[in-house]
This record gives C-alpha cells, sequence and structure tokens, in this order.
C-alpha cells in the first residue's frame, strides 16, 4: 500500500509539474480529501485517459514532433481531443500568446 501510495504522489507531482508547464497556470486538485480519504477526481481521470489514448504530452513536446496534429482542452464546459487545425491553433495562442476563449489546455498530441 505504502509502496502504490509513493508511486501515485509521484506520478501526480510528474504530472501537475508538466500541468504547469502546459498551461501556464495552476489547475484543479488532482487528489480530493474526503471522509474516506483521498479519492481521484474524476475529471481528472477522463483526462489522463485522453492523454494515454491520443498520445499526447505535457511539458516539452517530444523531439519527433515539429507541430501538435491535435489537442486535449477544456472549452465551453466540456472536456475533449480535438484534432481540428483551428482548435490546436486557439490552444497553442492560449498557451503561448493571450488568453483565449479555451478554458484549459491540458495537453498537445501527435
Amino acid at each position: 500500500m505504502r509502496r502504490h501510495r509513493t508511486r501515485v504522489l509521484l506520478f501526480l507531482a510528474g504530472f501537475a509539474v508538466g500541468g504547469l508547464v502546459a498551461t501556464g497556470g495552476v489547475g484543479n486538485p488532482v487528489i480530493v480529501w474526503g471522509p474516506e480519504g483521498t479519492t481521484r477526481d474524476p475529471a481528472l481521470l477522463e483526462v489522463e485517459r485522453l492523454i494515454r489514448h491520443h498520445d499526447c504530452w505535457t511539458g516539452e513536446a517530444p523531439p519527433d514532433v515539429g507541430y501538435p496534429g491535435g489537442v486535449v482542452v477544456t472549452h465551453a464546459g466540456e472536456t475533449r481531443f480535438h484534432d481540428s487545425p483551428a482548435m490546436v491553433g486557439l490552444a497553442l495562442e492560449h498557451v503561448f500568446g493571450e488568453p483565449t476563449e479555451v478554458q484549459r489546455v491540458h495537453a498537445f498530441c501527435r
């Protein structure tokens, strides 16, 4: 149990740092403390699933990727993967330029 908790905490620390680099800010908490102990935020579990499923990254892009082919964002209150060039461009502008109507950029994808 202790080894599993340590592994989860290390993963969460890496995810949080990567998220700060990718979004330029602090997002929602990853762990929710409750009377039963700790639970993972279901919304963030969905973000993690989308990132894994679509081969995405947070932080610095992989060296073999020139331009992202997709993005995981929360936009209009919904978290989804988008592969449209328009949404990828909007997410890039949000992270590296001026804030846009995208609420949060979680990750860029191949």
